[in-house]
C-alpha cells in the first residue's frame, strides 16, 4: 500500500445490516479508506485472484459472537462454531488483517451452562483476529478502544404528536427507553420509584405478559408508550424527558445503545453501575451520568436530579464525535 493509496476495507456485518450503527461506521471508515461490501467467500476468493492475488487490507467483522449459537436452542453449536472458524480462515486468506468488533462478551440469551465454553471460543476468535475493538473505555488495555458513534437525527415534523405524552404535558418525567423485557428490571424500578415523580416506559413490547404485569402494578405516575415508536417519536419522547433511566446490567454487554441514544440527544443518564457506565461517569463532567449499584439507588439519583446541569454538545463531540472515532480507527489499524 503506497502513501497515496487508500486502504481497502471489507465491512462484513453478520447481522444488523442497514441499521444506523452499521451505516455510521461504514461512513466513518469511508473518510480514510475504500470500503467494499462482502459478497460471499467464493466471490472473495475469485476477486482476489482477478486482482492478481492482491488482498484487501482489512475485513471488519461485527456481532461475530452470535454466530456460535444454535438459533433455536441458544446452546453452543459445535457445527456453527466450526463453520465460523472456517470462515475466518478464508477471510485470513483474502485479507491482510481481520478486525473483530466486540459488541457483547458473549451472546444475548446464551444458555448459562454454555457460557464458559462460549468465552473460550471467543478468546480463540480474538487470537485469530489481528485487531480487536471495543466501544467501551473500560476495556482500554484489553482491546483497542474506538468510541461508539453518536446517532444522527432529522428534525421531527412540527405537527408530530405522540399520544402517550398527552397526560404528561407540562410535567417533568424520566424515561426508560428500549425493548420492554423482564431482564430490564422495570418492575423493580417501579417498586421504589418516588410517588411524586413521573416515569414513562417506552419501547417495543418484547414480552406481552410482562408488559401486562407492569400495567397492572403501575400507579398513576407511571406511564406507558409500549409499542414500536417511529424514529421521530423515539426522538421526541427521549428529548422531552428529564433523563434516561437504565436499570439493568448484564455481564455480557459491552456498552449500552440507549446510553448513546441519550448522549446524541444531549440527555442525562441515570444507570445501574457496570464497568462501562462507571467509566462514562468518571470520564464525562459531573452530573452527566449518575450510577448506582442497585435499583433503589437509581431511583434516589433520579430524585436528586439537577436539571440545571446541561450537557454541552462540544463535550459529547469531544468524547464520541466523528473526528475522535476516525482517529481511533486509524490508530487501531496502525495507519497513523
Amino acid at each position: 500500500m503506497t502513501q497515496n493509496t487508500l486502504p481497502r476495507i471489507t465491512y462484513y456485518p453478520y447481522f444488523h445490516t442497514g441499521n444506523q450503527y452499521t451505516e455510521r461506521m461504514i461512513e466513518l471508515h469511508s473518510t480514510f479508506a475504500e470500503v467494499v461490501p462482502f459478497e460471499g467467500f467464493y466471490k472473495a476468493l475469485k476477486t482476489m485472484v482477478a486482482r492478481g492475488f492482491k488482498r484487501n487490507d482489512f475485513s471488519v467483522i461485527n456481532w461475530l459472537e452470535t454466530e456460535c449459537l444454535d438459533r433455536s436452542t441458544k446452546r453452543f453449536s459445535l457445527t456453527r462454531a466450526g463453520s465460523l472458524f472456517v470462515k475466518l480462515l478464508v477471510l485470513k486468506v483474502v485479507t491482510k488483517n481481520i478486525v473483530m468488533v466486540v459488541h457483547n462478551y458473549y451472546p444475548h440469551g446464551a444458555a448459562k451452562s454454555d457460557i464458559p465454553k462460549i468465552l473460550r471460543f471467543m478468546r480463540l476468535m480474538e487470537k485469530l483476529s489481528d485487531v480487536v475493538i471495543s466501544h467501551s473505555g473500560a476495556d482500554v488495555g484489553r482491546y483497542e478502544y474506538v468510541p461508539h458513534p453518536l446517532y444522527q437525527f432529522k428534525s421531527s415534523p412540527p405537527s408530530l404528536q405522540v399520544p402517550e405524552l398527552a397526560p404528561l404535558q407540562g410535567k417533568p418525567y424520566f424515561i426508560v427507553f428500549g425493548r420492554i423485557m423482564p431482564y430490564k428490571n422495570v418492575h423493580e424500578l417501579m417498586k421504589v420509584w418516588p410517588a411524586d415523580m413521573h416515569l414513562l416506559i417506552a419501547g417495543i413490547v418484547g414480552d406481552e405478559a410482562y408488559v401486562q404485569e407492569l400495567r397492572a402494578q403501575a400507579s398513576d405516575n407511571i406511564h406507558f408508550a409500549a409499542r414500536e415508536l417511529s424514529d421521530d417519536e423515539a426522538k421526541v419522547v427521549v428529548e422531552q424527558s428529564q433523563a434516561v433511566i437504565i436499570c439493568h446490567a448484564e455481564d455480557n454487554v459491552v456498552v449500552s445503545g440507549t446510553f448513546f441514544f441519550a448522549m446524541s440527544l444531549k440527555k442525562h443518564v441515570i444507570a445501574l453501575e457496570t464497568p462501562f457506565m462507571a467509566w462514562a461517569a468518571r470520564s464525562l463532567p459531573d452530573g452527566y451520568v449518575a450510577v448506582s449499584p442497585d435499583v433503589a439507588g437509581v431511583a434516589q439519583a433520579a430524585a436528586q436530579f439537577r436539571p440545571e446541569i446541561s450537557i454541552q454538545p462540544a463535550i459529547a463531540e469531544a468524547h464520541f464525535g466523528d473526528t475522535v472515532i476516525t482517529d481511533a480507527l486509524k490508530k487501531a489499524y496502525r495507519l497513523h
